[in-house]
């Protein structure tokens, strides 16, 4: 009986440590959406691209979302297109731990000397990174932005001034990328449960 206890207890522990070998070998797989699959035009709140499902993109003014040509290569990039005070906000089905985009239509005409792009990241709703790089207000998709963070499931993305106050400019993002938290917070406590359930097993054996 004993060899059949160790038998079982073995095997659940096998179980457990494939479990956690899985999820650290896939929760730092890396994503990209870049837009050139999909189709041109208006796109309500909630649009996800072909690259990549599990991602949404939301104006946080109105619907009023466009994929448009680029300006200056063959190219397609994401937009929200009137000049207002608005963001892009990119939500994710799953924790992630870093993002980095391309950014443009940083119009001089339209901004000062010292205006900055900003990405923030939130776990829920609290914020738990911020990042800002200064414009070179040349109008071109050519400037990138990207942030790490332990783990969040949301991003906003705007132009502002030195102190983050959104100006009124058309934001445009290309060719995004980031990676999956290590491990997501759910799966990290799954994992938990089911180690605690094996000491708890060990112990009423013994």
């Amino acid at each position: 009986m004993k060899l059949i206890n160790m038998l079982a207890m073995k095997s659940r522990v096998i179980c457990v440590v494939a479990a956690l070998l899985l999820l650290l070998s896939t929760s730092a797989m890396a994503g990209f959406i870049d837009f050139e699959g999909d189709m041109l035009g208006p796109k309500a709140n909630g649009f996800t691209s072909v690259g990549d499902a599990g991602v949404h993109f939301f104006d946080t003014i109105g619907e009023d979302l466009r994929v448009h040509p680029d300006q200056t290569v063959v190219s397609q990039n994401l937009q929200a297109p009137i000049d207002d005070a608005s963001r892009i906000k990119i939500v994710f089905d799953t924790y992630k731990s870093s993002l980095k985009l391309l950014f443009g239509n940083d119009d001089k005409d339209h901004s000062d000397d010292g205006d900055r792009a900003w990405l923030e990241v939130f776990s829920g709703a609290t914020s738990v990174g911020l990042a800002s790089v200064v414009m070179n207000r040349n109008d071109l998709t050519d400037q990138s932005i990207g942030i790490s963070a332990a783990s969040f499931d949301s991003a906003l993305f705007w132009y502002g001034n030195a102190g983050g106050t959104p100006i009124a400019l058309i934001e445009a993002i290309d060719n995004i990328s980031f990676t999956d938290a290590v491990p997501e917070p759910a799966s990290l406590a799954l994992l938990s449960l089911g180690l605690a359930g094996l000491g708890f097993s060990r112990r009423k054996q013994a």
